[in-house]
């Protein structure tokens, strides 16, 4: 068996990187990537996908795995979106991220961030500003429950348009 015959995982592939691969010259505004924050993906869809997680640069594989499951119900992959810690942040902040990546669609996953949000309830899409938002259960939380998944995916049906 030779080098050329090895099939890597591309979501372990992903977790090894904490930079896309891919060198990119700017954000569509002119400011150069060093200005954005760290993430995963190449936001080809414009979609932010945000997550706090201060254990992990990003997911450990059995939470990467989950988003990966749920992307690919979504007829999307970690191409389509921009996946964000804001643990690792040192201003955590949903607006700029949003202005920064263009984002026309935000999941925030964990209710925590509803504090972002006066007024808004978990599994409920809404609109501000032309971008549509989602919160929902952290991927831990999803992952340790399944009856957690019943409602996230439900409101992911209507918020991606995907048939019934």
């Amino acid at each position: 068996m030779t080098l050329k015959a090895i099939e890597l995982d591309p979501f372990l592939l992903a977790t090894l990187y904490d930079q896309p691969l891919i060198a990119r010259k700017g954000n569509e505004d002119g400011r150069p990537v060093s200005e954005l924050a760290p993430f995963l993906g190449n936001n080809t869809q414009h979609i932010l996908l945000l997550i706090h997680n201060p254990q992990e640069a990003y997911l450990a594989e059995p939470l990467f795995r989950l988003l990966s499951n749920l992307l690919n119900a979504c007829k999307l992959t970690l191409d389509d979106v921009a996946l964000v810690n804001m643990a690792h942040l040192a201003q955590p902040d949903v607006n700029a991220l949003v202005s920064q990546f263009g984002a026309h669609k935000v999941i925030l996953f964990g209710d925590h961030f509803l504090r972002f949000f006066t007024g808004r309830k978990k599994n409920n899409v809404w609109e501000e500003s032309g971008c549509q938002f989602l919160v929902t259960d952290t991927l831990d939380d999803m992952d340790a429950d399944k009856q957690l998944k019943i409602p996230f995916w439900n409101v992911l049906r209507v918020f991606f348009h995907l048939g019934q």
